[in-house]
């Protein structure tokens, strides 16, 4: 079986073996626990203020509503999602947030701020809510990433991913072609890498 996710059994906390620790910074990653709300709440906040991007123009009006969402809202999600931190001490720098839909999980939410990328974090924190939507029966997940992010669609594919047909994904949708040109839909399918 090639390397792909779900090597690292331990679910929480994770510490990343990347160049975080060579320079001295001190990253943890977990999922939230219901007193982290606040945490879930700043670090989405700081995601779509610093990167707008990732919501699409299409997206612009779930950008405001995440911004106006009750404090019980953002409670209930971490109730009713897999969300994953990590912090650099006592600072949350990063969040990855991983859902149920039907018979299909879903990644969302994949941001770590700036200062901290390139040194395994993204990838740590990805790790963590694929084994955990494995853990609780994921036979396929999926994501949106943009076409342009080739960064991400790097890292989303050293998982396993594969771009997918839109229509595959989305039958019976009204959006318009363009859409697709700039977003790419890609699944990971644990049917086919379990028996790998």
């Amino acid at each position: 079986m090639t390397e792909g996710p779900f090597k690292n059994k331990s679910l929480q906390p994770a510490t990343p073996d990347t160049s975080a620790q060579k320079e001295g910074l001190d990253v943890k990653i977990e999922i939230a626990k219901p007193e982290d709300w606040e945490d879930y709440k700043k670090i989405r906040v700081e995601a779509i203020t610093k990167d707008p991007e990732v919501f699409g123009k299409y997206f612009k009006h779930e950008a405001q509503v995440e911004k106006n969402r009750s404090d019980q809202e953002w409670k209930d999600d971490l109730g009713n999602s897999i969300i994953v931190l990590s912090r650099n001490g006592s600072r949350v720098i990063g969040v990855v947030k991983g859902a149920q839909e039907g018979e299909i999980w879903k990644i969302y939410s994949v941001y770590l701020n700036a200062d901290f990328q390139k040194r395994g974090i993204a990838g740590q924190m990805l790790q963590v809510v694929l084994d955990e939507e494995k853990k609780r029966g994921a036979h396929k997940i999926r994501l949106w990433v943009l076409s342009r992010r080739k960064n991400a669609i790097n890292l989303y594919k050293k998982f396993g991913f594969k771009k997918i047909n839109p229509i595959k994904a989305l039958p019976m949708t009204n959006y318009n072609p363009k859409y697709f040109t700039e977003w790419q839909i890609m699944e990971l399918d644990l049917t086919t890498q379990d028996n790998q």
